[in-house]
């Protein structure tokens, strides 16, 4: 399945930290792309969902400037904003983050967290049963060693949850129509 393939991408490097640290489990950007075209072998997607994955793969793997170089060019783009908002989190930079989360506005990911805040005791991350991103933002910026560890499993999710919503929406190239000669 498309979908297990792409999380393999992200998971087996662990969950990415809150900051812009490089892990020594993140894969370099040419093994990003390698892992990223493998996952995708035998599909249609094309163009930006592509560059969508592979700028949210690149985050994953600490590979902030690349990343944020795709997200730039794609900028109006609500995936690629919401991926924008997510590395100037990771940055620290609030104002930055805040602004790409405003053009954003709702997102289908955004009721995956739901859930995921609640198991890890973050019950000021959810109001009226609807995820609260801004606040979100500020608990990362502010993270404690005591919730740090859920805060970065937060994360995790809504990169996974990201990566299910762009492999069930692909945007794609049509197929050329088959010949019947």
């Amino acid at each position: 399945m498309v979908i297990d393939r792409l999380r393999q991408v992200f998971i087996h490097a662990g969950n990415p930290g809150l900051d812009l640290k490089v892990r020594t489990t993140a894969s370099s950007v040419e093994r990003v792309r390698q892992l990223l075209d493998e996952g995708l072998r035998q599909t249609t997607f094309d163009g930006p969902r592509r560059a969508h994955l592979l700028a949210l793969a690149l985050c994953w793997h600490d590979a902030w400037d690349d990343a944020h170089a795709i997200c730039q060019s794609m900028e109006g783009d609500p995936d690629a904003d919401f991926i924008h908002a997510v590395l100037h989190r990771r940055e620290g930079d609030a104002d930055n983050a805040q602004y790409w989360l405003a053009r954003v506005g709702t997102h289908p990911v955004f009721g995956h967290l739901v859930p995921v805040a609640a198991a890890e005791g973050f019950t000021d991350l959810v109001a009226d049963g609807a995820w609260r991103p801004s606040a979100f933002l500020t608990r990362c910026l502010r993270a404690t060693a005591t919730d740090r560890a859920g805060l970065i499993r937060v994360q995790a999710a809504e990169l996974l949850a990201m990566v299910d919503h762009l492999a069930a929406h692909p945007i794609t190239k049509p197929r050329p129509a088959s010949s019947s000669r």
